[in-house]
């Protein structure tokens, strides 16, 4: 069942017109399903965890950031959608008007997920190896990618760079370090961490599927 959520909330965080009732209907079932009632010995743990991976401090901020970002969107689309309402004929209900509709729902996926998973318990979800694709892409959009720090003055990236090596080498479902398209796994690692390092989040062993997330969050609201 979690693989099954798993995959549904990566579909939308990576799909850009999808919405958000797949997602929450599997949530409703998940409720509903008994071999996940059973699982309680570990509630106070892993509520710790989460507080440590994601302070409510630092990232609830930026959920109302995606929340700002897709209203912005959501009063483009709207008067764009006004117009070709009285005036199908204009200009604007070409390209611009279907642009408007496009970002939208992008904004809006995206904040519908962001939203269930922070107010659900997977939050340590690992990001799925099929995403760091397009992850990497996101960082570029930051300019995180490629990297341009000094990994040379910073020991603690080094030896997260020695630990995705070994990851790696093991082979988790196929993935290595060399198959995730322009950038390494390596490379999208490095840059993922430097993002956490400047949001003032913690850094972990993996990247979680939030982490994910939250930086298609911040891409998105860099094409308003």
């Amino acid at each position: 069942m979690k693989k099954i959520l798993i995959t549904a909330l990566f579909s939308v965080a990576s799909l850009s017109l999808v919405g958000c009732s797949t997602v929450a209907s599997l949530f409703q079932e998940r409720d509903n399903t008994a071999e996940l009632a059973i699982v309680t010995t570990d509630i106070t743990t892993k509520a710790l965890g989460d507080t440590t991976y994601f302070p409510s401090d630092i990232v609830e901020p930026l959920i109302d950031q995606s929340f700002a970002t897709m209203a912005r969107e959501y009063k483009m689309y709207a008067t764009y959608f006004n117009i070709c309402q009285k005036a199908p004929d204009d200009a604007v209900c070409e390209a611009p008007y279907k642009t408007a509709m496009t970002r939208y729902k992008q904004t809006k996926a995206n904040h519908d997920v962001l939203s269930l998973l922070w107010t659900s318990d997977l939050k340590d979800i690992e990001i799925p190896p099929a995403a760091m694709n397009e992850l990497g892409e996101l960082l570029v959009k930051l300019d995180y990618l490629p990297v341009n720090k000094d990994l040379e003055n910073n020991k603690e990236l080094e030896k997260n760079k020695d630990l995705e090596n070994s990851k790696a080498q093991e082979g988790s479902k196929g993935l290595n370090s060399n198959q995730s398209g322009k950038f390494t796994v390596e490379e999208i690692s490095q840059a993922t961490y430097y993002w956490m390092q400047d949001k003032g989040l913690p850094k972990t062993e993996n990247i979680l599927l939030l982490h994910e997330v939250l930086i298609k969050s911040e891409a998105l609201k860099l094409t308003i």
